[in-house]
């Protein structure tokens, strides 16, 4: 499946952007995540055991960073096999939504706000950078608009030629009245 899907006729245009998705790798995340499961569940057990209330504070606490790992992991699979971002240009709107099944929070801006959408150039060699490569995580927006004094990120994971496509496609639509 191709990464990004362009359609657009005289008064609208339709950017889909697809997840990457490697088979290996995603079964990979399900296996860590099915055993991640089974060590919170293993944490879990213990905290209603008879024991004082630091051993059982650190069972909380270290429940709190299984939670937080386990609907991280949970939320990129559903990412990954289900989600898209989808920006629109309708009019004299642009909407830009990220959807996983349908489902997505919608953002609504003004046409004329928008200064000029290009490449989002993150620091090289930088902690999230190298984070952001990681199949688990949902990072690396490579595209930008500022509007006021706002800078919208969007478009996940793209290539140099997927980039330029979106951005050559974008801006034409918003010089177009």
């Amino acid at each position: 499946m191709k990464n990004i899907n362009i359609s657009k006729n005289k008064d609208r245009i339709t950017i889909e952007i697809y997840p990457k998705y490697n088979k290996q790798k995603h079964i990979m995340m399900l296996f860590w995540l099915a055993l991640w499961t089974v060590c919170g569940l293993a944490i879990l057990t213990p905290l209603f055991g008879d024991y004082d209330i630091k051993t059982k504070f650190f069972f909380v606490l270290y429940l709190l960073f299984w939670l937080f790992f386990e609907y991280k992991v949970i939320y990129t699979h559903r990412w990954r096999k289900y989600g898209k971002e989808i920006i629109k240009i309708i009019g004299d709107k642009v909407h830009l939504v990220k959807e996983i099944k349908g489902r997505g929070v919608e953002q609504i801006f003004d046409k004329n706000d928008i200064e000029k959408i290009e490449i989002f150039n993150e620091k090289e060699n930088s902690m999230s950078q190298l984070f952001g490569n990681a199949y688990w995580m949902i990072s690396g927006y490579q595209l930008a608009f500022k509007t006021k004094d706002k800078l919208i990120p969007f478009g996940l994971e793209l290539d140099e030629k997927e980039k330029k496509k979106i951005v050559f496609e974008l801006n034409r639509s918003l010089k177009q009245n």
